[in-house]
């Protein structure tokens, strides 16, 4: 287990707007849905993460609130798009989101399969 003070960190700098607000522009009519950009932004974080990462660290890095952080970890895992370790308590994104990754390319006339 690495604790928390010394796992290593993702490469990218979440705290920079720019990198945050990194989102595709598809001219949504009305205001994104606040949740659904932090768990988005989860997502992001731990997909370049090169280590599992503890749920306060995520929070920190993304200054999300501790508690909402939580919640949007235990829902995306729930969801099978994040594994939990229960041994060190921490979270790394699942293979669940090859599943909608495989049917978004077979939808878009890619590729039908894609295998981690």
């Amino acid at each position: 287990m690495i604790p928390e003070d010394t796992a290593e960190k993702p490469a990218i700098d979440w705290t920079d707007e720019a990198t945050v607000d990194a989102t595709p522009s598809t001219g949504l009519l009305g205001k994104p849905v606040g949740a659904v950009t932090s768990a988005i932004r989860v997502l992001r974080y731990l997909s370049a993460a090169n280590s599992s990462v503890r749920a306060s660290r995520v929070a920190r890095d993304l200054q999300l609130n501790t508690s909402t952080c939580f919640n949007i970890l235990r829902t995306l895992t729930h969801e099978n798009l994040l594994d939990f370790d229960t041994n060190s308590k921490t979270y790394r994104i699942g293979y669940g989101i090859m599943d909608i990754a495989r049917k978004a390319t077979f939808v878009r006339g890619g590729i039908g399969i894609v295998r981690p």
